[in-house]
């Protein structure tokens, strides 16, 4: 066992100069640790982190992956930094790329997920599962296995308001994944609807269809093709 006891508390260190002293010795085990962050601060890189310390204390380890860029692409990355020991790779520690998985609709692997990963919230991004129909299918599976659901994906208010749909359709929706930040440009401007956060709230859309509505002058400026 490689966490190490710390009075009444066990814990596992993370292997990062300085967290280790300010948690006391590392997170405790057992338990649910949610690392936020906005994008680049270094939250993919502190999970790594933490993954090949435990597997150099002989822990095993699971990553899975909602990306949209290939998993190839983040591995890659990481590979570059001191701490990674590649003979950890596919032994100790393993990577699971969700949206592959779902994205091939394969049933018996999205069960495996549920049944043997132990997942606790499974996270589905409706323009990558095959859309709504099967978005329904994965739902149904997680509530059979009182397993709670969210939504992947923020790049427009195209996705949002699917995944808006869809959450409030289902007996099973956690939260509504959304990026306040009223910067991300390109979301602003290819729909005449925009969506607004209120008390950590978005309102589902009533008008018909998905409820928003292009605006074909501002996706002709974005055409690249």
């Amino acid at each position: 066992m490689g966490a190490v006891g710390t009075g009444h508390i066990e814990k596992m260190p993370t292997g990062i100069p300085g967290l280790d002293e300010m948690l006391e010795g590392g997170i405790p085990v057992p338990s649910s640790v949610l690392i936020s962050g906005e994008t680049g601060s270094g939250k993919t890189t502190l999970c790594m982190q933490y993954l090949f310390k435990g597997a150099e204390l002989g822990e095993r380890g699971i990553y899975f992956m909602a990306l949209s860029e290939p998993a190839e692409l983040m591995l890659r990355f990481i590979s570059t930094y001191e701490f990674v020991d590649h003979r950890h790779f596919g032994t100790l520690i393993r990577y699971v790329d969700l949206g592959e998985v779902i994205e091939r609709g394969d049933e018996d692997e999205i069960l495996e997920l549920m049944d043997r990963g132990r997942i606790d919230i499974v996270q589905v991004d409706l323009t990558r599962c095959g859309g709504f129909t099967e978005a329904m299918k994965i739902a149904s599976l997680a509530w059979d296995r009182g397993l709670m659901v969210a939504n992947h994906g923020f790049t427009t208010y195209i996705n949002v308001a699917a995944a808006l749909h869809w959450l409030a359709s289902i007996p099973n929706a956690l939260i509504c994944e959304f990026v306040a930040e009223e910067q991300t440009n390109l979301r602003e401007f290819i729909t005449r609807q925009k969506f607004r956060a209120r008390d950590g709230f978005l309102d589902v859309p009533q008008d018909p269809g998905l409820g928003v509505e292009l605006d074909e002058d501002a996706i002709g400026r974005y055409r690249v093709a």
